[in-house]
């Protein structure tokens, strides 16, 4: 193409030799441009943060993932069946007492009532002689024995339940010349309970009980005892995921003279199984003028609907030094809560 002017025409090409021409301008203009110190440093920091915003903002999602994820667990651990309001609910959860003499911490609840039938069964086979050594029973002798005790408890405050037991005994008793086939009520009680010390995550619970044995049994016809007797107990208990541990020192005064008596009662449960909870309980008593004993309770506990529980142990003497041994016993429970 030609494009006349004062100089005469000339000619102007646009093809190729025009534009590699403008790239090596373009390229000398850049690179002046680049040279100057403060412009380079923008440049720089520029393509930095280019290079890096794809990093910056997967960390930015990666954190705003971790604390989505955080809150999720939290709140499926607050709403879980294994959570009541953010506190476990293992906590507490286990029954007021085992198969014999071991009890927990927990208490009936506010005005909560509940109900108790315990039958158990002795059969003293063994008899100790004046060295202290146990041997059968004569031919045709037998002492065995059976008790019904009904228990009712109710919550009159928060963490504070009173308790009535009335016991039945059963004797069935033949040893050389005596006979004794009483039946007849024996030492009814009445007792205080106080959870004082709730149970946390890392702290068991801890209750104490007030016992009064009242005077209605018949010493002579061995119907219980013909005086009152006052008792302590404290109970201490600890659940963990799929067990729970708890602890009973006790210690009673008799009003018969040179009578008191004290015990230690333990127990475990197996809580991982829903509706079967096996146990394990041991008893260990000690009678002034009368002996002591250790004893084991292996058992199950199964829970029934509407707040029942059906309880099952065989007692088995471990060691004796009272003047008749039962070897093995049985035991049952039925308890409702309403």
């Amino acid at each position: 193409m030609k494009f006349a002017g004062t100089g005469g025409s000339r000619d102007v090409s646009f093809g190729p030799p025009f534009f590699i021409g403008m790239k090596g301008r373009f390229t000398n203009f850049f690179n002046f441009f680049l040279r100057r110190s403060i412009v380079r440093k923008c440049y720089v920091l520029v393509v930095a943060l280019m290079l890096c915003s794809p990093v910056l903002a997967q960390d930015k999602g990666a954190n705003e993932s971790k604390d989505y994820l955080k809150e999720a667990v939290r709140l499926e651990e607050k709403n879980s069946p294994d959570t009541a309001g953010g506190v476990p609910s293992r906590l507490g959860k286990y029954p007021m007492s085992f198969f014999t003499k071991t009890r927990s911490a927990k208490t009936a609840g506010k005005d909560r009532l509940s109900v108790a039938l315990k039958i158990q069964y002795w059969n003293w086979d063994l008899k100790c002689d004046a060295a202290g050594n146990y041997h059968s029973l004569p031919s045709g002798d037998s002492k065995r024995k059976t008790s019904l005790v009904f228990c009712t408890k109710y919550g009159w405050a928060e963490n504070h339940h009173i308790a009535v037991g009335v016991p039945v005994l059963f004797n069935d008793f033949d040893t050389g010349t005596t006979t004794n086939n009483s039946r007849g009520l024996g030492n009814i009680f009445v007792f205080e309970k106080w959870n004082l010390i709730q149970e946390t995550e890392t702290m068991p619970g801890v209750a104490v009980d007030f016992w009064y044995y009242l005077p209605t049994g018949d010493g002579d016809r061995k119907l219980g005892s013909d005086d009152g007797a006052y008792k302590i107990t404290t109970e201490i208990s600890k659940a963990w995921k799929d067990f729970s541990l708890h602890f009973n020192p006790i210690y009673a005064w008799n009003e018969t003279p040179n009578s008191n008596w004290d015990e230690i009662n333990a127990g475990t449960w197996y809580t991982k199984f829903a509706k079967l909870w096996p146990g394990m309980e041991y008893n260990y008593f000690h009678k002034q003028g009368y002996g002591q004993s250790h004893d084991l309770v292996p058992g199950l506990l199964w829970k029934l609907p509407n707040n029942s529980t059906f309880k099952i142990g065989c007692p088995i003497n471990l060691e004796s030094t009272c003047s008749y041994r039962c070897r093995v016993g049985v035991v049952v429970k039925l308890f409702k809560k309403f």
